[in-house]
């Protein structure tokens, strides 16, 4: 990657951001003028740059409006494989900004294709997004329906850590509606998932919520042993 000058841009990520927010003006000039002159797959594949950038530092609104004509771009492509990640994305912008109907319909949009598509992963993490939607709208029998199918799609891939997110929140589900037995059950099955896989984090996490349903003092204990395990690791 050059500046414009011609002068070679670094690896360095302090470099590589303030490069992309000085031109971010330029960049947004480029995508608006390939969008109108039918450099579809331009369009698409600078959208996805930028996404990822404004996704982690915003403006918000500016990623929405990258990721939307990213949509159309694909669209007017005929690739419904872009078309289905830029509507991921796009929903999780939507999510973001509270906007939690258009972030379901955005999901579902994106869930079709990739069922479509046959790609399974995708469809997961699609039916993950939808259950977080329909949790924090407090629709929790609908959260849990999509929980429950991306489960099955994980299990169906021999995805550990996708089963453990899916129990984890299934269980948060179930302790929501009162079911602790049912939640502990959930937890203990990704607890055992978080283990075999060496996750110490997601373990602490997942023990941590078992200590919220137990009485048990141990149990808080243990929690609190796997946190500062997990704490020493990620300082590692």
């Amino acid at each position: 990657t050059l500046y414009p000058d011609g002068s070679e841009l670094s690896g360095d990520p302090d470099t590589a951001r303030n490069w992309i927010e000085a031109e971010r003006p330029n960049l947004a000039a480029a995508r608006t003028y390939g969008a109108a002159h039918g450099w579809h797959r331009f369009a698409i594949a600078l959208a996805g740059t930028l996404f990822r950038y404004l996704d982690a530092a915003g403006p918000v609104t500016e990623a929405v409006t990258v990721t939307t004509a990213a949509v159309s771009a694909a669209r007017a492509l005929g690739d419904r494989e872009a078309q289905a990640r830029a509507l991921s994305d796009l929903g999780r912008l939507h999510r973001r900004q509270g906007r939690l109907g258009e972030a379901a319909g955005t999901y579902r949009q994106a869930l079709a294709l990739y069922a479509d598509l046959g790609e399974r992963a995708a469809e997961a993490v699609a039916l993950r997004n939808l259950g977080s939607v329909h949790w924090r709208l407090g629709d929790y029998p609908q959260a849990a329906d999509h929980y429950r199918r991306a489960l099955a799609h994980y299990r169906d891939l021999a995805d550990d850590a996708g089963q453990a997110d899916a129990s984890v929140r299934l269980g948060l589900v179930d302790a929501r509606l009162g079911d602790a037995a049912q939640a502990t059950t959930r937890l203990r099955t990704a607890l055992e998932l978080s283990t075999r896989l060496g996750d110490q984090f997601s373990e602490a996490y997942v023990l941590a919520l078992l200590a919220r349903l137990s009485d048990q003092p141990a149990d808080l204990e243990h929690a609190a042993t796997r946190l500062e395990l997990s704490l020493a690791a990620v300082r590692q």
